[in-house]
């Protein structure tokens, strides 16, 4: 896969108010086990990566990853911590991040920690990460993917101003999927011209 430039990669720490969207790091691994245990029954609905309960090790693993994978600029992978709480073994509220789909295109993923939902989270960071996403150069494009029946990640799309742009058929991979992927689509001129609500 393409890598981004160093030029357009995103900054490692957002600050929304009350909220730090911060690059995951090694050292956040126990926090990291306990959200996903305590939002498991949410989590195992949606995430393919949460068929089975994960372990400590399968997250530190997964960090490990997305550290490489920010290193070699295909994705982009972020905590999200309360403000002021970003230390370590401070409580993950949640996780997001940005893919890079050469050439032109981010796409932006996301979940919170089932306590802290309905709260406006996944939003306001899906929202920071679009801006991220287009202050590189190069970025023409940014898509949220979320199956058919998943009515919570799909509001965040319409609530930010992204358009269904294609559904795409698969092979169901969590058990609440349909095998239906909505694309939602966000592009440059949307934001120049101001289709786009970021907040």
């Amino acid at each position: 896969m393409d890598a981004a430039p160093l030029t357009d990669r995103p900054p490692e720490r957002i600050v929304l108010d009350d909220l730090v969207v911060r690059r995951w790091r090694p050292s956040d691994v126990a926090a990291l086990d306990r959200a996903v245990a305590e939002s498991f029954a949410e989590l195992h609905e949606w995430m393919a990566w949460a068929a089975e309960l994960p372990t400590p090790r399968d997250h530190a693993a997964y960090l490990a990853e997305r550290d490489r994978s920010w290193a070699d600029g295909t994705e982009f992978a972020y905590g999200i911590f309360a403000a002021g709480g970003e230390k370590d073994g401070a409580p993950v509220l949640g996780g997001a991040g940005l893919q890079v789909r050469p050439p032109v295109t981010r796409e932006i993923g996301y979940w919170v920690h089932s306590a802290y939902t309905g709260r406006g989270i996944a939003t306001r960071v899906a929202a920071a990460l679009v801006r991220a996403a287009f202050a590189a150069p190069g970025v023409e494009r940014v898509e949220i993917r979320c199956d058919a029946a998943n009515d919570a990640s799909a509001s965040v799309a319409r609530r930010l101003g992204f358009l269904l742009e294609r559904t795409v058929e698969r092979e169901p991979a969590a058990p609440g999927d349909t095998g239906r992927d909505l694309c939602w689509l966000l592009t440059r001129d949307d934001l120049r011209e101001g289709r786009a609500r970021l907040g």
